[in-house]
């Protein structure tokens, strides 16, 4: 009896330092809201829409992969956000498409990025960014 209570709260403190780790593995990541217009170079195929690179600032950044892709309304206008992973250079964006040998991706010069396509102007805009 002691020893299935022991075992259980022990269990519990497992699950407790378990969840803070992987509090603290996320919590690492920060975003920075930019909301800027940038150049996008698009292509649009079937119907899809799929941003291959973009230049904000001085600065050109090459598409490795589009994450995600949700819709969102600004007021009465529809916006497309797209989470993607990009890098400063073609040579790190081929690199980043083959996984490490833990089977991560990184690249040296690059990060996460959100843009968005709003409809009304059709614009696009550097919505955020990602920092480790």
């Amino acid at each position: 009896m002691v020893s299935r209570l022991l075992r259980d709260i022990l269990y519990k403190i497992y699950l407790y330092f378990d969840f803070l780790y992987l509090i603290s593995k996320f919590s690492t990541m920060v975003y920075q809201t930019v909301d800027e217009q940038i150049e996008t170079a698009t292509i649009y195929k079937q119907g899809e829409v799929k941003p291959v690179a973009f230049r904000w600032g001085n600065k050109k950044y090459f598409i490795d992969k589009v994450n995600l892709i949700h819709t969102r309304y600004e007021g009465a206008v529809k916006c497309y956000f797209f989470s993607v992973s990009a890098s400063l250079s073609r040579e790190e964006s081929t690199a980043a498409r083959l996984p490490s040998r833990d089977g991560s991706v990184s690249t040296k010069n690059g990060g996460e990025y959100q843009l968005k396509y709003n409809t009304d102007n059709l614009r696009w805009y550097l919505d955020e960014f990602y920092l480790e």
